[in-house]
């Protein structure tokens, strides 16, 4: 049977705990909160080289730029293709320079910071993955043209593996295929800003009889312009 004593001793503890909770809607309803900005889109385009003479196109979606206290962050979403950037070595030396022919090609999701440098002038990085494939075409000398596709994801997945029994969130650099870094000019500031650009992204291997393909990286210089609404 519960006494009167119980009770109230029971009360008395049940006020304790609440205190600390008592105490801190309270402070928050004197501080509200700041009116948080609402989210935004806006479109990327670039252009640059991925090697000596070799043509970059990208385009996608960012966000806005937004900002939380002094961090600044954009979320991008682009694809990208270049050909010729990367170059298989011949196994069969009759094979002519001309004659193999490779295009890569890469959707992926971008993960920017910035930081504020000087007025307009803010620098970044960036942490990139996604889905990359590569296609070519081989003709051998006295031979019938043939092409070949290589496919990639999650290229570190055998290096998360270990570390996700640690914690599950390391599945996502399992994802990772490549990081950029930078320096961007606001034009209109955090809805109009050009970026310069260099970056680096594992590249898939592939080899046949005629070719080896074992290039690890693919490095990229680009001018982008990122319009958000």
């Amino acid at each position: 049977m519960r006494t009167p004593g119980k009770i109230l001793r029971q009360a008395l503890v049940f006020m304790l705990a609440l205190l600390p909770l008592l105490g801190g809607p309270a402070h928050a309803q004197m501080t509200p909160p700041a009116p948080r900005e609402p989210p935004g889109f806006g479109i990327v385009v670039a252009g640059g080289d991925a090697g000596e003479g070799i043509e970059l196109r990208r385009v996608g979606f960012s966000s806005r730029r937004l900002k939380d206290g002094e961090r600044m962050g954009a979320l991008t979403f682009q694809a990208e293709e270049h050909k010729g950037s990367l170059v298989p070595a011949r196994l069969d030396s009759t094979l002519a320079a001309d004659g193999v022919s490779v295009t890569y090609q890469s959707v992926f999701l971008e993960l920017k910071n910035y930081s504020a440098l000087w007025g307009p002038l803010l620098t970044f990085w960036g942490l990139r993955g996604g889905a990359t494939r590569i296609t070519g075409s081989v003709t051998p000398s006295g031979g019938s043209r043939y092409e070949f596709t290589r496919d990639q994801i999650a290229p570190l997945l055998l290096l998360a593996l270990p570390l996700m029994l640690e914690h599950p969130g390391f599945i996502l650099l399992g994802g990772l295929d490549g990081a950029s870094a930078g320096i961007a000019l606001d034009l209109v500031p955090r809805r109009v800003w050009l970026e310069l650009q260099v970056g680096a992204a594992i590249a898939p291997g592939y080899h046949d009889a005629l070719i080896v393909l074992e290039q690890s990286f693919v490095v990229t210089r680009a001018l982008s312009l990122t319009v958000a609404f």
